[in-house]
This record gives C-alpha cells, structure tokens and sequence, in this order.
C-alpha cells in the first residue's frame, strides 16, 4: 500500500514537472505579466531551476 501510494506521487510530481517545464516560458511572461516588478530574467530563471530541481529531487526522495 505504501509503494502504490509513493508511486502515485512520483507519477503525478514527474507529470507536474514536465508540464512546469514545457510551458515554463508561458508560465513566467504570465507572471511578468501579474507582478511587473519582477524582471522577465528572474521569472523565467525560477521557474527553470524549479522544474530541473523538481526532476533532481523526486528520484532522489525514491532511494530514501
């Protein structure tokens, strides 16, 4: 039960990081878009480094 559980949320983690990353470009001009003082650089840099951190840090919690 516990396996199927992690399973999910490793499923659902790598679907949700690809999507992070395939529309991350989207995602940042829509938060350029919502805050202005954030510079367009910044916003993509976060959400870049988000979804390649979320790809590094999901196997690695598997292994724990």
């Amino acid at each position: 039960m516990k396996e199927t559980i992690q399973s999910i949320f490793v499923i659902i983690g790598l679907i949700v990081t690809t999507i992070l990353g395939i529309y991350g470009q989207d995602i940042s001009y829509f938060i350029n878009d919502q805050i202005s003082t954030i510079d367009l650089r910044i916003s993509i840099t976060i959400v870049t480094f988000l979804s390649i951190g979320l790809y590094i840090f999901i196997p690695i919690l598997l292994f724990i």
